[in-house]
């Protein structure tokens, strides 16, 4: 997955609606997970420091697999319900 380029030098920001917010990786991709729709455009950002960065699902889905408490039977589970 590709971001939308929110958090690029230059970005419009007026362009950014605040949908939800959510804490942690695994709070994140699973919400994200549910909200994609295909049809409209959403950025995953969060601003460490005060700076804006973007995160893709897939970026979330690496970390989590990684993570030694992720139930990889549930992860595997919600990417294959959004494929």
């Amino acid at each position: 997955m590709g971001d939308s380029g929110i958090a690029g030098p230059g970005a419009d920001l007026t362009r950014m609606t605040l949908h939800e917010v959510t804490h942690g990786r695994r709070e994140t991709l699973h919400r994200w997970l549910q909200l994609d729709d295909g049809h409209n455009l959403l950025a995953i950002a969060s601003a460490p420091a005060g700076v804006l960065r973007e995160h893709t699902p897939g970026e979330l889905a690496a970390e989590l697999r990684q993570a030694p408490d992720t139930d990889d039977a549930r992860l595997t589970d919600e990417l294959a319900g959004w494929l």
